[in-house]
């Protein structure tokens, strides 16, 4: 198979593109900066507008206005009748999401785009509502405020300090294929408040002095324009690098550091306002420690929401696994060509305990060529600084630090009493101190260690023992420095630790990508390659993993994996509607739905599509308990795998294709053979017959009776060598597509062979045709009018090389194979020319033929004898051939002479 080059698979995947883009719905947007400025009354208008131009365009859901003018133009569309919601006694009106897919117009109205579902919905936000109308090509109107677009949402609330909980990622407006901005002078739009066009009467003067105020409406219009502005520039880029085909603007990279802080989202959205304004590539960080490791259950929700947010507006986010985070960071942004980093900072006091170098000085140390951006996590206060890894020991580190430290005791007692100095027992209390930060998790232990050891060797081994007090001042020394080596061995030891986690989790990642890999190399089916797969995902989440594959365009029934209990009981918890719905979701809209997504987050299960650019060939379900979630560790070598399974998924599928394209052309060749032979074996004797039917005609008058009975012989002849090739061509198509089948009736083997001989004896001429059968009555199960053509077929070939003066014999007898088997023996021998050697192993192959490779041969066609052999085979017989010692050669079959179960 020819090689693809870069550039072939390029344009392979932008028809793709085109493709997908040709049958994806369109999204405009009328955007605005207040509400009231006209947003709805202006889609209204351009509806009416379409519906008079003859589109199929209905009205899905319009907020309730108390706007006559803009409610009156509700009326002479469509509309879909809301979905009705209970919620805390409360009946919600609610957008219709399955009734719009089932009635599928070719554009819908859908007011409010930030609008927030009622719970129990498929979808917790409209937007994704409005994602899926678009992914099921239909085109959708609809209305968006500045204030709700997520990456503006701080600005927004600084300048009308309001905080909008309503927000839409800026992928959507940016993604959108038309923005019109809808737009109106403040005092305007001050005015029709007044006039209570906006609001109710009692809401008028509160609105105007908190919101709808001048400074606030002017702000909101400058930045609804820039951000159009930035929209239509970023198109502008975008048109122009793919008609030249080259970058138009090398852009920047823009790298955020993303933390489980709850202010980081204000950093994550100053990052992104950067890469628009920049028109630069946007990157999300996120360095996991062994701190996190050991505070995950506190920072799991903040630093997913966080996470959330990044790719929201657009971030790409990756996870890194390391101590040192300034190193991580660096390292990271110079691998993937970063030019400017922001990361946000707490306002922290240094003391004499904190002098050293905070992270960003690190940084600046670490990567000098690079900006770094700085904002403000905490505005005018000083955070305290948590001390990493404090976490509290579990009840068996307790036990296990007093097991340590009385061992150190006793070895302390018993090297006193063997008179070796004090240093000896500082020593032991010193190596008690490191195995106890080895084998305990977090500091406590350790310090707790080292405060211990140094009381207890006071008590045990100063003077006076057994008390805590002491007479030499030297001890004061003494133990302050057993005291401080004692701290500094602990904290190496722990350090050491979670060096040791790292490279543990960063080895284990290594080896189930390399198993993975490995396993998919073996694989040669997808079967086979979706069972690997789920046993790697067993052994990666230790969790039940179920796997849907995909059959044309829909789910085949799910497959469980883990032990026989997890089995049976994931069958109770996933095997239901419900979740069947959230894996066919996830098939037909290429994104992950169930438990902690935003789409059908009631499941049991997550499920992620294992797909590549344009195409779902499984889903893979994990079973998730109440409250649990996948750590960005699992998520990322997950991502990672099911990745790598899709491409060779996709190989497998490519294979398949190139082999069936294969098997075409090769049924193709054989077509093109089957022709050319035909017309080679039809051309003599057409041409006996027209020639003889012509002569007949002609000088029938003239012609005595014998002469004319030879011709009419001779047609005749003709005529039924022509029968039988036809019922050759037709026995070879009823076997190629698989249409054979076998009516075994116990049959005289005489009768059998009487018939064929019947056939036959017109065409043998003056050749001797000698039959042997056995004395006795021979009765074999067979479909007997098969056999017949069998024989009609070996006999003809054995009369095509031998002479007319020939012999032919015909040889009927039983026989056992080496299993004691009985078979009866079918002979055709004949004394002509015999076979040649080089087909002697494919002489019942297609179109093989004596004397030539190809059909075009003197032995005709080469049906007969591959349609002997289909037909022996279905028998369950077999078939040979081979040349006699002196001359000729036989042909031979043999058939079970009892019947078969």
């Amino acid at each position: 198979m020819e090689k693809r080059n870069p550039e072939q698979i390029l344009k392979m995947i932008q028809e793709q593109d085109r493709e997908r883009e040709d049958h994806h719905g369109k999204l405009k947007i009328f955007f605005g900066y207040a509400a009231g400025s006209g947003k709805t009354y202006t889609m209204l208008e351009a509806a009416h507008d379409l519906a008079g131009s003859g589109v199929d365009v209905i009205s899905g859901y319009i907020e309730p206005h108390t706007r006559p003018a803009t409610m009156e133009l509700t009326k002479g569309l469509e509309a879909l009748t809301p979905r009705s919601v209970e919620y805390k006694g409360i009946t919600l009106r609610e957008f219709d999401l399955d009734a719009a897919l089932l009635r599928k117009p070719q554009v819908i109205l859908v007011d409010e785009l930030a609008h927030t579902n009622a719970p129990g919905s498929r979808h917790p936000k409209r937007y994704q509502d409005i994602q899926e109308l678009l992914d099921a090509g239909i085109h959708v109107y609809t209305t968006l405020n500045v204030q709700h677009l997520e990456s503006l949402n701080d600005i927004v609330s600084s300048i009308t300090h309001v905080i909008v909980k309503e927000r839409v990622p800026d992928f959507i407006f940016d993604e959108a294929t038309q923005v019109e901005l809808v737009d109106i002078e403040p005092e305007e739009l001050q005015e029709r408040l007044r006039d209570g066009k906006i609001y109710e009467a009692s809401k008028v003067e509160r609105a105007c002095t908190n919101f709808f105020t001048t400074e606030n409406l002017t702000a909101l219009r400058e930045i609804a324009l820039r951000r159009c502005a930035d929209r239509v520039n970023k198109h502008i880029i975008r048109e122009k690098e793919m008609s030249q085909k080259q970058e138009y603007y090398a852009g920047e990279h823009i790298l955020v550091c993303i933390s489980a802080s709850p202010s980081n989202a204000k950093v994550i959205r100053t990052a992104a306002r950067m890469a628009q304004a920049f028109h630069g590539n946007f990157t999300g960080l996120f360095v996991e420690t062994t701190e996190y490791e050991q505070e995950k259950k506190k920072l799991e929700t903040s630093l997913d929401n966080n996470i959330k947010l990044a790719k929201q507006l657009g971030a790409n986010v990756a996870t890194t696994y390391g101590q040192d985070i300034a190193h991580q960071i660096a390292g990271y942004a110079r691998q993937v060509g970063v030019s400017k980093i922001v990361i946000g900072r707490s306002v922290r006091k240094k003391t004499w305990v904190n002098k050293d170098l905070n992270l960003i000085e690190k940084l600046s140390l670490l990567a000098p060529e690079i900006d770094i951006y700085i904002i403000p996590d905490v505005s005018a206060e000083a955070v305290k600084r948590k001390f990493p890894g404090i976490k509290r020991p579990g009840l068996r580190d307790g036990v296990r630090t007093a097991a340590i430290l009385a061992v150190c005791t006793i070895a302390g007692l018993l090297v006193k009493k063997f008179g070796m100095t004090e240093a000896n027992i500082i020593s032991i209390y010193l190596l008690g101190v490191l195995v106890v930060a080895a084998t305990t998790r977090g500091r406590i232990c350790g310090a707790v260690a080292s405060f211990l050891s140094v009381v207890i060797f006071n008590f045990f081994f100063t003077v006076p023992i057994y008390t805590f007090r002491f007479y030499d001042k030297n001890y004061i020394f003494t133990f302050l420095v057993m005291l401080v080596v004692s701290l500094v061995i602990s904290s190496f030891a722990i350090k050491l630790q979670n060096q040791a986690m790292q490279a543990t989790k960063t080895s284990v990642r290594t080896e189930i990508m390399f198993n993975t890999s490995k396993m998919l190399q073996k694989k040669q089916d997808i079967e086979g390659i979706l069972s690997g797969t789920a046993r790697q995902l067993t052994e990666l989440l230790h969790k039940t993993v179920v796997l849907y594959p995909a059959l044309d365009g829909n789910l085949s029934r799910p497959v469980f994996y883990g032990s026989p209990e997890e089995q049976a009981e994931a069958k109770k918890l996933l095997d239901n509607e419900y979740e069947q719905a959230a894996a066919l979701w996830v098939l037909k809209n290429r994104h992950c739905a169930g438990r902690t997504t935003d789409t059908l987050p009631s499941g049991k299960a997550i499920y992620m599509p294992i797909r590549n650019a344009g195409q779902v060939f499984a889903v893979a379900g994990i079973e998730l308990k109440e409250g649990e979630v996948l750590e960005a560790f699992e998520r990322n070598v997950m991502k990672a795998m099911l990745t790598e399974v899709a491409f060779a998924i996709e190989k497998v599928i490519l294979n398949q294709q190139r082999e069936e394209i294969m098997v075409q052309s090769e049924k193709e060749k054989l077509r093109n053979n089957l022709l050319r032979s035909i017309s080679h074996d039809l051309r003599t004797p057409l041409a006996g017959i027209t020639g003889s039917a012509s002569f007949l005609l002609e000088s029938y008058e003239k012609l005595d009776q014998e002469s004319r009975e030879s011709l009419l012989r001779d047609i005749l002849n003709d005529s039924t060598w022509m029968s039988n090739l036809v019922n050759n061509l037709l026995n070879m198509t009823r076997i190629q597509d698989g249409r054979l089948s076998i009516q075994h009736e116990d049959e005289v083997v005489e009768d059998i062979v009487s018939e064929a001989v019947s056939r036959m004896e017109r065409r043998l001429g003056s050749r001797t045709l000698d039959i042997d059968l056995p004395e006795e009555l021979l009765v074999i199960p067979m479909d007997g009018q098969l056999i017949i053509q069998v024989l009609v077929n070996l006999m003809e070939n054995s009369m095509k090389h031998t002479a007319q003066d020939g012999t032919i014999r015909i040889r009927v007898y039983l026989t056992k194979d080496e299993r004691d088997k009985e078979y009866a023996r079918f002979e055709v021998t004949d004394n002509g020319s015999g076979i040649d050697e080089k087909i002697l192993d494919t002489m019942f192959e297609s179109f093989v033929t004596s004397g030539a490779s190809t059909a075009d041969g003197k032995r005709g066609t080469g049906l007969g004898l591959s349609i002997c052999k289909a037909i022996i085979q279905a028998h369950n017989g077999t078939i040979r051939a081979f040349n006699n010692e002196d001359q000729g050669a036989t042909v031979y079959f043999l058939l079970p002479a009892k019947r078969e179960d």
